[in-house]
C-alpha cells in the first residue's frame, strides 16, 4: 500500500506455473503496472517475461482495491521498543561481522606475501583421484602449469585460479578403448580408469589429433590443451555439464579425462528418431514426445547459465555438443574448445564452405570474430531447431559463405513442421540481430522450467 494524495494499490502478480489449477511448480513474481483504478488483478498490465511468450491463466484470485480511510500513528509499547531495538542491534551486528570478514580476507593475504599461507594446501579433490601425479613429489607445482609455459585465457582471472588446483592422473591407471572420434582438434577414445579404491569406471579421453602423430602433437595444441584443462576446472561441478575427472600431462602426450555419457551424442540421438513430415516430405520432424524435448533443452540451458555465470564463453555450442547421461539428462560438453578453436584460416574456411560450424554462428561473431555469452544464446536457439527437426542441418538452402548477408537481410529459418507457437518465439528470440535483445540464459532457463511444468501437470 502506498500513501499519496490520492491512495493508490500497488500489486504484485503470482504467476502459477501448473496448468488450470493442478501442478506443484514452482512461483515466479512479476512487476504489475496498476494505475490504482482497477477493481481486479487481470486489469493491469504486465510485461512479458525475458520477452518471451507468458500464458496469462486466471489462476490467482487476487482483488486489487483502492485504500480508503486515515492512517494513524499506533501506541507506544514494549512490543514497538523490542522493534525499535532489533532495527538497530542488527545492522551493528552485520557491520560487526562484515568488517571481521574483511580482517580475515587481509590477514589471509598478508601470509600469502610472506610465504606463510600456500592455496595448494586446500586443494579440492574431485571423487577419488589423487591430485598429484605419483611421479611428482607432494606440494610440488606440476611444471605444464608454470606460467612460462602457457598463458590464462582472456576470459579467466588468473588471479583467481591456483596453478595446481585441479587433478593430475596417473598413465597407468588409464586404458585406451576404441576410437569414437574427431572433435576440432581433438581426438575422443572410450576408456577404463582405475580409481584409487581399484573399481573400474568408465571414462572419455581426449587428446591431441596431429597428421603425422596423433598422440603427439605440436607445441601450440598442447598448450590448448592445457588451457582448456584450466577452463574446465575453472567450471567446477554441475549436473548438466559433463563431469571432468582430471587430465595426464606428465612424462608423455596430454590426455583429458571426462565421465562417460551412457547414452552418447544428442545429435545422433535426435537423428535415430528423425523422419519425414507426413503432409511436406521435404521438411524433417522429430519423433520425441514434447516433454523429452523441453528437459533436454532445460538442462542444457541450466549448464549453458552456469558456464554464463562463470564468465565462460562456450563458441561452440550444437547438438553435437550435448551428450546424454544417465536417465537421459543432457550435459554441455567440448567447453573447453572455447578456446582459439577458429584461427587466421576462419574466414579462408567460410568462403570455401570448410568450416560448417558457421551455421550456428551469430552475425557478429561470422563479421567479426565477436563471441559472448549472448552469440551463445543464438546458437541454443539453433540447437532447439536441429531438436524439433530431429537434427537437420541449419539453413539447408544457403552455404556457409551466403549465410552473414542473409542474415544481415533479415532471413531467419521458418517453423519447423509440428514445432509449437511457443518454442518457434523462443527461438526466434534467441535470434534477434542485436545481442542485447535476446534473453538471457537465466531467463531461458525460467520460461523452458515454466513449460516443462505445464505439460507435465496437464
Amino acid at each position: 500500500m502506498q500513501r499519496t494524495g490520492s491512495p493508490r494499490s500497488r500489486c504484485r502478480h503470482i504467476v502459477y506455473c501448473g496448468a488450470f489449477g493442478k501442478g506443484t511448480g514452482p512461483v515466479w513474481m512479476s512487476d504489475l503496472n496498476c494505475q490504482g483504478h482497477e477493481e481486479s488483478l487481470w486489469e493491469c498490465s504486465w510485461p512479458r517475461i525475458a520477452g518471451i511468450y507468458w500464458d496469462h491463466d486466471n489462476d490467482a484470485g487476487v482483488v486489487c482495491r483502492p485504500f480508503s480511510g486515515s492512517f494513524t500513528n499506533a501506541p507506544s509499547t514494549e512490543k514497538s521498543s523490542l522493534i525499535s531495538a532489533l532495527e538497530i542491534g542488527l545492522p551493528v551486528a552485520a557491520g560487526v561481522i562484515i568488517l571481521l570478514l574483511v580482517f580475515a580476507f587481509y590477514f589471509r593475504c598478508y601470509r600469502r606475501d610472506r610465504g606463510e599461507y600456500d592455496p595448494r594446501r586446500e586443494l579440492v579433490h574431485m571423487g577419488e583421484v589423487s591430485p598429484v601425479s605419483p611421479s611428482t613429489d607432494t606440494g610440488q607445482i606440476n611444471p605444464a602449469f608454470q606460467k612460462s609455459k602457457f598463458s590464462y585465457p582472456d576470459q579467466l582471472d588468473s588471479e583467481s585460479n591456483n596453478e595446481t588446483d585441479w587433478c593430475e592422473i596417473s598413465r597407468e591407471r588409464l586404458t585406451f578403448g576404441e576410437r569414437i572420434g574427431t572433435e576440432c582438434d581433438g581426438v575422443t577414445f572410450h576408456g577404463k580408469l582405475c580409481r584409487e579404491n581399484g573399481n573400474i569406471e568408465n571414462c572419455i579421453v581426449k587428446t591431441i589429433k596431429d597428421s603425422n602423430n596423433e598422440e603427439s602433437g605440436s607445441s601450440d595444441d598442447q598448450n590448448d590443451l592445457l588451457t582448456e584443462i584450466k577452463i574446465l576446472n575453472s567450471l567446477g561441478s554441475h549436473p548438466n555439464i559433463l563431469n571432468f575427472f582430471g587430465a595426464c600431462t606428465l612424462k608423455g602426450p596430454t590426455y583429458l579425462i571426462f565421465e562417460e555419457a551412457e547414452h552418447g551424442n544428442l545429435l545422433d540421438y535426435l537423428q535415430q528418431n528423425q523422419k519425414n513430415d507426413e503432409t511436406n516430405y521435404s521438411q524433417k520432424v522429430c519423433t520425441l514426445s514434447k516433454v523429452e524435448k523441453l528437459r533436454i533443452a532445460l538442462d542444457v540451458s541450466k549448464g549453458m547459465k552456469h558456464i554464463a555465470e562463470r564468465k565462460c564463453i562456450h563458441k561452440d555450442l550444437a547438438a553435437r555438443s550435448i551428450r546424454l547421461g544417465k536417465n537421459s539428462v543432457a550435459k554441455v560438453t567440448n567447453i573447453g574448445s572455447s578456446r582459439d578453436i577458429y584461427d587466421r584460416t576462419f574466414y579462408e574456411d567460410i568462403s570455401t564452405g570448410k568450416l560448417s560450424a558457421a551455421k550456428w554462428m551469430a552475425p557478429e561473431t561470422l563479421e567479426s570474430m565477436n563471441f559472448s555469452s549472448e552469440s551463445d544464446v543464438w546458437s541454443f536457439g539453433i540447437l532447439l531447431w536441429e531438436m524439433e527437426t530431429g537434427g537437420d542441418v541449419p539453413y539447408p538452402e544457403i552455404e556457409a559463405k551466403d549465410l552473414l548477408q542473409s542474415l544481415k537481410s533479415g532471413h531467419r529459418m521458418d517453423k519447423p513442421a509440428m514445432s509449437s507457437d511457443v518454442i518457434y518465439e523462443v527461438m526466434t528470440k534467441c535470434w534477434q540481430s542485436s545481442a542485447n535483445e535476446r534473453p538471457k540464459f537465466s531467463e531461458l532457463c525460467m520460461v523452458l522450467d515454466t513449460l516443462v511444468t505445464r505439460e507435465t501437470t496437464c
